[in-house]
């Protein structure tokens, strides 16, 4: 615990110069490889990946969420294009990573606020008040910061790294024995399209998921297991227990999610069935990370991952007496790690 008693107050204004992003639409944006950051909670708060370049943020910049995810706060270390959702701070003083990621979390806290008002609007942002730890001048001590966030850094590395060799002692797997099988041999590429002949996906699609708008629709998004935007099941074909292969996207190009739900594919992604009937979510799991790992690395914004190159892969995976496929140890093994996991989190939590 930190004893803050001692700190000072400052407003946000009194530090960094706060920018308002810019409204950028999905119609005009362009596919490319610059970071858009937009009204999100996750991946730093990476929307997309884009081409336009006309109104970019330097690197070694913080944004803000002043309406949607009100009040998250990312430090950018590369140039990016900010919605109009977002603000910039643009330091007054010689920010460093370090010293940056000390102040997110402060000014994050403070934005949380806001959000039962709906919007965190840049005037009254730019008037906030957060407390920081001060030098004798009664400035804020940036040394300090540095050197705190400094030591936290090297501490989590050195937790992470002793977990990942405890992890990878627990885990180890010998896979001497088993089989090599062609991805085409074990998955038909499903044909699944839209039926509405006159598709506008400004109308016939939502990013909100509802009870007109049901179902999930796959395309080249990297995470939430690749869904973006959800359609009406009467005007798309669809299919469950199938594996999600985004073909195209700068970043998205190769990541495989397990879709066991009832789902259609939008565009830039294909979904595949197991010729063997698994029944299994947790076999699906299994597949989707075994198919992932396997081609990922091959394919990308410059060679797109299509069926024809993907089918012809082979994977190496566990066999049963009769040289098939054992998804009964596949189930297992998931199952084995998934009450690790939940057994890890219920630890950690009665930990904190």
């Amino acid at each position: 615990m930190i004893d803050v008693s001692g700190w000072g107050e400052f407003r946000i204004e009194d530090i960094f110069n706060v920018v308002k992003g810019t409204r950028l639409t999905k119609a005009d944006m362009k596919d490319g490889t610059i970071k858009f950051v937009g009204s999100s909670a996750m991946n730093n708060g990476e929307t997309h990946r884009i081409a336009n370049n006309e109104r970019l943020h330097p690197a070694n910049t913080i944004t803000v969420c002043y309406n949607g995810s009100v009040g998250e706060t990312f430090y950018q270390d590369e140039e990016f294009w900010a919605s109009d959702d977002v603000n910039v701070l643009y330091p007054k003083f010689n920010m460093t990573k370090n010293t940056a990621m000390f102040v997110c979390p402060i000014i994050r806290s403070v934005g949380k606020k806001y959000a039962f008002i709906d919007k965190w609007k840049q005037e009254d942002m730019k008037n906030a008040v957060i407390k920081l730890p001060i030098n004798m001048e009664g400035d804020p001590d940036w040394d300090y910061m540095e050197s705190y966030m400094r030591a936290v850094m090297e501490e989590s590395e050195k937790s992470i790294e002793n977990l990942k060799k405890a992890d990878d002692t627990k885990h180890l797997i010998d896979v001497s024995e088993w089989g090599e099988f062609r991805v085409g041999d074990l998955f038909d590429k499903l044909t699944l399209k839209c039926r509405k002949s006159d598709f506008n996906k400004a109308v016939d699609c939502s990013e909100i998921q509802t009870e007109e708008f049901s179902l999930p629709l796959t395309n080249a998004k990297h995470f939430n297991n690749g869904i973006q935007f959800y359609g009406r099941p009467d005007e798309w074909d669809s299919a469950e227990m199938t594996i999600d292969i985004v073909s195209n996207g700068a970043i998205a190009t190769g990541d495989v999610y397990a879709q066991p739900q009832k789902t259609g594919v939008l565009w830039d992604s294909y979904l595949v069935k197991c010729k063997y009937d698994i029944g299994s979510e947790f076999v699906l799991q299994y597949m989707a990370c075994v198919i992932q790992r396997c081609i990922k690395q091959y394919f990308g914004w410059d060679d797109k991952c299509t069926w024809d190159k993907v089918k012809e892969q082979m994977l190496r995976l566990p066999i049963d007496a009769n040289g098939e496929p054992d998804w009964q140890y596949m189930e297992d093994y998931m199952k084995r790690r998934l009450n690790e996991a939940e057994l890890a989190v219920s630890q950690l939590q009665l930990a904190v």
